[in-house]
């Protein structure tokens, strides 16, 4: 039955031009465009490989205003994938809309996801995280060292690495 159903789709699809892309055949199939995605479409591309990424979510544009994306303190459906709730900072009620985010509570951990061109690069707000000895060691078995994991990453030089900065302090007395 599904066959059938996907070829009634791409019978349909034949119809109409805006659609032709879909009878186009790809050696390659990406599931999302974030990081990984992106970056693989990319150097397949560059290999001479024709791919297709597909992308559960929309692409937002950004404006001059900077009000594409809803903020922690005003939330509202743009910040949700598919909630009623808002998934990051308060879990306040909010229109339920495909928004950029996605809360997965799993197992004894909580995944957010992004949704959307760009996937996690999205909401990620080019932050770079470099863990303390004490929370690497809290979440990493003891056979991988903090040092040689330091010394082997870009954990050792993130400023330089990625040329990025500390978080200002005046943001993080804040408590933005």
């Amino acid at each position: 039955m599904s066959c059938l159903l996907l070829e009634n789709i791409l019978h349909t699809c034949s119809q109409y031009p805006r659609l032709s892309w879909l009878y186009t055949r790809r050696q390659c199939v990406i599931i999302g465009s974030g990081f990984g995605g992106s970056v693989t479409a990319l150097r397949l591309a560059q290999a001479g490989i024709h791919c297709l990424v597909l992308e559960r979510g929309g692409r937002w544009s950004i404006t001059p205003a900077q009000n594409t994306f809803a903020t922690l303190r005003t939330p509202d459906g743009r910040c949700s994938w598919l909630s009623s709730f808002a998934v990051f900072g308060e879990p306040v009620p909010i229109d339920v809309y495909t928004g950029v985010l996605e809360l997965l509570q799993e197992d004894g951990i909580n995944v957010y996801a992004g949704a959307g061109v760009g996937g996690g690069s999205l909401v990620y707000n080019g932050v770079t995280y470099q863990p303390t000895r004490t929370n690497f060691e809290r979440i990493f078995p003891k056979e991988i060292s903090y040092n040689a994991f330091k010394a082997r990453t870009s954990l050792a030089l993130p400023g330089k690495n990625t040329n990025s900065t500390g978080i200002p302090v005046f943001v993080v007395s804040s408590g933005l």
